[in-house]
């Protein structure tokens, strides 16, 4: 996701995903629910070859972390990359799904810190 502005009289529930993955076509979806008022939203994907050596891509939830409405609660997780690479790559950080309550004035902040050839240090702060 690269945008949002959803209204602020309820909790927003918001998920970016992909279907129907094909050599030349896909389709693109950003999915709301509950009492989610979205008005607008933008995500950005990156088409990469199958297989392709340079590039390795995966993903990892919150879900088994402490309380989500803990106060400054921030996840730091230790991403080890499949294949080490030659150098230390690019990294780059999506966010696929989120879930605000419409009571706070949330922010978040993903960032990728610690980039070695065999992986990286993935950061999701309030």
């Amino acid at each position: 996701m690269t945008s949002l502005e959803a209204d602020r009289d309820a909790n927003v529930h918001i998920e970016a995903f992909v279907r129907d993955v094909h050599k030349h076509i896909f389709s693109a979806h950003i999915h709301s629910w509950g009492a989610t008022k979205l008005y607008r939203e933008g995500c950005t994907w990156l088409a990469v070859p199958s297989g392709h050596p340079h590039f390795q891509v995966g993903s990892f939830g919150t879900w088994e972390d402490p309380a989500w409405n803990a106060e400054n609660h921030v996840t730091h997780r230790e991403i080890v990359f499949p294949h080490p690479y030659e150098t230390p790559p690019k990294v780059i950080i999506w966010l696929n799904h989120l879930q605000f309550s419409f009571e706070y004035n949330e922010r978040i902040m993903v960032l990728a810190t610690d980039v070695t050839r065999g992986g990286f240090t993935a950061h999701i702060n309030p």
